[in-house]
């Protein structure tokens, strides 16, 4: 479509298209949930109280406009890494190559730190991964086998990738959704709605902030849009 527009832009031959349209909503519902899967619900909650659905619901109305945007986007550009390579197109290559880089260190800061999460949730089970807060020698090496996974997933290619992420992705859905059911079953309670909470309407917009924070990881399905047989804009609406 890049070259309807009159945009000459060409892909590395050698990436393989296999990505489908489940995998490429798996790369961007992943990001969405996150290692924060059961953290951040709790603190809306805690600055919204029972208003905290609302916050949710809001957050993705007001970031509904920037979901289009990019979805008509990534029709344009169905090239790998095309949620930077738009901004060369738009502002050059400087700007191109500083949002690059930015979003190289970020990626490469962000695995460490999703792998310091599964320690702090496996500490639950196994206490010895923690003490006081921090790793301890075996939560370390935990977390190091995590980014080495990680890396040679991203390494080994998109089919690889797409089926841990698709495996993780979905596993925390099923997770969530037994939650929420036995909860509802075993321990529903009217009170649970009549929490206290910072009664601010400043708490409340930092709440919606919190979840469109979060709701961003819907772009991650545009890195893989030349690897992918799918419409990647069809993945991200």
């Amino acid at each position: 479509m890049a070259d309807k527009v009159g945009i000459n832009i060409k892909d590395n031959p050698n990436f393989r298209k296999e990505a489908g349209i489940l995998s490429l909503i798996a790369f961007s519902l992943g990001n969405i949930i996150g290692s924060g899967i059961l953290i951040l619900p709790a603190v809306t909650a805690s600055l919204a109280g029972p208003l905290s659905p609302f916050v949710w619901l809001i957050g993705g109305i007001l970031l509904l406009p920037v979901v289009i945007v990019y979805s008509k986007l990534a029709r344009i550009f169905p090239f790998v890494g095309s949620k930077i390579r738009f901004i060369n197109v738009t502002h050059g290559k400087v700007m191109a190559s500083s949002v690059g880089w930015l979003y190289l260190i970020g990626t490469l800061l962000t695995i460490p730190i999703e792998a310091e999460a599964t320690a702090n949730y496996l500490s639950y089970v196994f206490p010895s991964i923690m003490y006081r807060g921090h790793p301890t020698i075996i939560g370390y090496f935990i977390e190091s086998i995590i980014v080495i996974i990680i890396y040679l997933l991203v390494y080994l290619g998109i089919r690889g990738l797409s089926i841990s992420v698709n495996t993780i992705t979905y596993a925390k859905l099923g997770i969530l959704i037994v939650y929420v059911l036995a909860v509802g079953y075993l321990d529903f309670h009217l009170s649970n709605f009549s929490m206290k909470f910072s009664q601010s309407f400043a708490n409340f917009l930092y709440a919606i902030a919190l979840t469109m924070f979060a709701y961003g990881g819907f772009r991650s399905a545009m890195v893989y849009a030349g690897e992918s047989k799918s419409d990647t804009g069809k993945a991200i609406m």
